[in-house]
């Protein structure tokens, strides 16, 4: 699953903080409360899904004992790999700041996030904070089944750091038009399926897994039921299309029957599954990952 850019980033270089006439009679914050960590990812839709990721982090109290004097926040983000990034979070009149971090290149595992005020030429540390980065998760599947009259949904991954499986959250259209959205609980090893009737059109899906650590999106996927006489009615944009046989669950593959081939603009990973095939090959599936490239 590919992470991107999300919210505002630390703006780049060190702050210096502005003095105003009246600092001289005003202290900084004696005390400051630990910031507020979590992670977040934004709401997948169907069929034009952006997942992105990320932390937020925020906090309160840069401000002078006066009140007016708001000061600069500086953060130190280090990752479980031992990468550090420093920057800048912007202060509100209040005294209050948010910073969004982008998961993009923050190694999977705890995060360590180190914050200060620096105000009146001096510098009041926040305590330390951490969150929980998840890896990314697993491709979705979609798996027609033996006699080819359901498709089955399969993800993984979805299990904390503590080994908790965690709670999923799947929308899709199906092939009427018919909007879905089914939340549950994933199985002790993190994995799951939702089965639909495999009827001819097309289907998108799109899924979200959240555990007590974090949250994070899969990559949505897009496939069509077509009928093996008359084949699929679009092929992928910048693919061949070319129908990949579906595995018949011991290696092999028939001519007829089931088959899987990329819908979305990305055709990379066509390695579908498929439970069994259908002897009068009436049936077909025209399935793949919908991934934004833009």
């Amino acid at each position: 699953m590919r992470r991107r850019l999300v919210g505002s980033l630390f703006a780049a270089g060190i702050a210096t903080a502005i003095i105003p006439a009246t600092s001289a009679y005003a202290d900084p914050p004696a005390d400051l409360s630990a910031p507020s960590v979590a992670y977040y990812n934004y709401t997948v839709d169907v069929p034009d899904s952006d997942p992105a990721e990320g932390f937020s982090v925020s906090g309160t109290g840069c401000i002078g004992t006066e009140g007016t004097t708001t000061g600069t926040v500086t953060l130190t983000v280090t990752d479980a790999a031992g990468q550090t990034w420093s920057g800048t979070a912007p202060t509100a009149d209040d005294g209050s700041w948010q910073a969004n971090i982008s998961a993009d290149d923050v190694a999977s595992g705890t995060a360590t996030v180190a914050a200060s005020c620096d105000i009146y030429q001096s510098t009041v540390s926040y305590p330390p904070s951490s969150v929980q980065v998840p890896a990314a998760l697993p491709d979705l599947s979609a798996v027609l089944s033996a006699d080819g009259s359901t498709i089955m949904i399969v993800g993984a991954g979805c299990i904390s750091a503590a080994g908790a499986p965690g709670e999923v959250n799947l929308v899709g259209t199906l092939q009427d038009g018919t909007q879905v959205d089914t939340t549950f609980t994933a199985g002790a090893d993190g994995s799951w399926s939702v089965s639909y009737p495999a009827n001819l059109g097309n289907y998108e899906f799109a899924a979200v897994c959240t555990t007590t650590d974090w949250e994070s999106a899969y990559e949505p996927i897009a496939f069509e039921v077509y009928d093996t006489a008359t084949g699929p009615s679009t092929h992928p944009s910048g693919g061949s299309g070319t129908t990949v046989p579906a595995s018949t669950g011991t290696g092999g593959s028939k001519a007829t029957g089931p088959q899987l081939a990329a819908t979305g603009a990305d055709t990379d990973g066509l390695g579908w599954l498929a439970g069994g095939l259908v002897a009068s090959g009436a049936a077909a599936l025209y399935a793949g990952r919908r991934r934004k490239t833009s």
